[in-house]
């Protein structure tokens, strides 16, 4: 510090000039050497640090850029590394609609179950004449990279895929013709389950609000089910079947099914029976059971009278149209009726029946 702010301040201690005074006075004299180069100094220091900052900055964000982009690079090489395995599995491709066929060739030419779920279109079963499962798909993916792939396990199938990642999911499963199946599961909702030339065990059949329709299906059991849509047989042989629905028919034709349990309301049941030769031929006794309930509905049933019979059946509001001449009668009245026919006991082939229906009519013929 100069000698002469030295002096102003020993002037300010000793009381002769106030701070007011002092403050004026070393505002008016010429700025030091040293306090200039010192100032100067730190300026400079400071512009280095900042410039410095600046720079490691700038380096960190462009490493963690590289960082993000190699990391990406990575995922999507491996994604694609994965679609190029060999192995049941396959990515949707993106968003929108799309197209995928899996083929498998069933081990020992059989098949211990078939899995198989929908989604808002189609699902049909049927057969060709190639020797492999064939599976078309057609879907819409709400995202990009949704697995989709055949599990192999228990010598079954079982497709696969996040339900929720799509918008719709339609099959189209190609059977080997003649390959029997243990245990058939079709699966959907709002749309319709269709099997043509199936032949399988156990075939379980769930829709809603959509229809459900076999054509030339063999098995011991079926069961299906819907709801506000039509169940259709034509040509199903069966030990058991179990249809219901609400809110439409059930229909079937030219079938041989020992027992058939349908049910629906508000509309009707018909039943066209065909005796004869079928899958169940090879049975020296067989008593055929129809047992077929509704509400507001008519039910008929054709080709009753071919066999001996034994009817139980009942409407309110409603008549019931039946031949009973040549019937013993346990009990008649408007809306019931109970009776069979004579030698129904000792017959070899005969039917059972259980109709049940509101406010609508029942005819037998």
């Amino acid at each position: 510090m100069s000698k002469e702010r030295m002096r102003i301040l020993e002037m300010l201690q000793d009381g002769k000039i106030t701070v007011d005074e002092a403050m004026s006075l070393l505002a008016r004299m010429p700025e030091d050497k040293e306090e200039k180069t010192r100032h100067n100094h730190k300026e400079d220091h400071d512009e280095d640090f900042s410039e410095y900052e600046y720079r490691r900055e700038e380096k960190n964000n462009h490493w963690w850029n590289d960082t993000a982009d190699s990391i990406k690079c990575a995922i999507d090489d491996a994604l694609e590394s994965l679609e190029d395995i060999d192995f049941p599995g396959i990515f949707s491709s993106g968003r929108g609609s799309q197209y995928m066929i899996f083929n498998h060739a069933p081990k020992g030419g059989s098949l211990n179950f078939l899995k198989l779920l929908a989604k808002n279109g189609t699902l049909k079963i049927k057969s060709h004449d190639d020797a492999n499962i064939k599976v078309e798909l057609k879907y819409s993916a709400k995202k990009n990279k949704s697995r989709i792939y055949l599990q192999e396990e228990g010598g079954g199938l079982d497709l696969v895929y996040d339900y929720n990642a799509f918008r719709y999911f339609s099959i189209t499963c190609f059977l080997p013709r003649g390959l029997v199946i243990e245990n058939i599961y079709a699966e959907n909702k709002n749309s319709s389950i269709e099997l043509e030339e199936v032949k399988g065990n156990h075939i379980e059949l769930i829709t809603k609000n959509s229809a459900i329709k076999m054509n030339d299906v063999h098995a011991a059991q079926i069961t299906a089910q819907t709801t506000n849509s039509k169940i259709y047989l034509e040509g199903v042989y069966a030990a058991i079947v179990r249809a219901t629905t609400t809110n439409a028919k059930v229909e079937a034709e030219r079938s041989i099914i020992k027992q058939f349990y349908a049910k629906t309301t508000n509309s009707t049941v018909k039943i066209e029976l065909k005796d004869g030769k079928g899958a169940i031929e090879d049975e020296s006794e067989i008593e055929y059971i129809l047992d077929l309930k509704t509400t507001n509905g008519n039910i008929k049933v054709e080709g009753a009278r071919d066999v001996p019979l034994s009817l139980n059946a009942s409407t309110s509001h409603g008549r019931i149209d039946f031949n009973y001449s040549d019937m013993f009668i346990h009990e008649m009245s408007q809306n019931y009726i109970n009776c069979k026919s004579q030698g129904y006991d000792q017959a070899s082939k005969k039917l059972k029946m259980n109709l049940s229906t509101s406010n609508a009519n029942i005819k037998i013929v």
